[in-house]
């Protein structure tokens, strides 16, 4: 193969490699500053849902967390068990899972986010709807998101879990940091348009999910 051949094939190998995601079934750690908003009064919110259509099961399991700030009681709604700390899991056997905790922020809030379940560890190939876990922060009037630069849902970020079992990323504030497991990679044209239509039904579920709970 010559010099030019080798290079042109290097760099095919390369922009296939950059459009792959990575499987989402390691744990990735969550670190967030809050310190501009320490001492302040708000609320954490984690969700996990499935798509429109077919959806293979799949869980998000919240553990690990650890904060200077304090806790309160927790509203759940959906397929969620345990409590922070020390864990919560999210299951998407229903339409909306949702895990919502009055919260006084400190300086600083950490958490592990684990995906697991058939969905990443054996997908079906027969599934049309993938899954999103979303974690988002809120003022004391449970609706102002904090932090982020997403005025539309809130969320700090949020994880589309694909149908081949791998995930996306996508984060939207600066003050939060999410290391190992799901990463952030462009995705295909047509990934694009999947996530565009499971974003425009999970709003609709969440909108008139949180109208009829608060």
């Amino acid at each position: 193969m010559g010099k030019t051949s080798y290079l042109r094939a290097l760099m095919v190998a390369f922009l296939l490699t950059a459009t792959l995601p990575l499987h989402a079934d390691n744990v990735s750690v969550v670190t967030v500053d809050t310190s501009s908003v320490a001492g302040t009064a708000g609320f954490l919110d984690f969700t996990f849902d499935p798509g429109p259509f077919i959806t293979q099961s799949g869980f998000a399991t919240i553990s690990a967390f650890s904060s200077d700030g304090t806790l309160g009681a927790p509203t759940i709604t959906g397929d969620v068990s345990g409590t922070l700390p020390p864990s919560t899991t999210l299951n998407n056997d229903t339409p909306f899972n949702d895990y919502f905790t009055a919260f006084t922020f400190g300086n600083s809030l950490n958490f592990t986010l684990g995906l697991g379940g058939p969905a990443v560890d054996s997908p079906d190939g027969t599934s049309t709807s993938g899954s999103t876990f979303a974690f988002s922060m809120f003022s004391s009037d449970e609706s102002t998101p904090l932090l982020t630069a997403d005025s539309l849902d809130g969320f700090a970020f949020e994880v589309d879990v694909n149908l081949d079992g791998t995930a996306k990323l996508t984060n939207f504030s600066d003050a939060t940091s999410i290391a190992g497991g799901v990463s952030s990679v462009p995705e295909p044209a047509s990934g694009w348009l999947f996530g565009g239509v499971i974003a425009f039904w999970a709003i609709g579920v969440r909108r008139r999910a949180f109208s009829g709970l608060r």
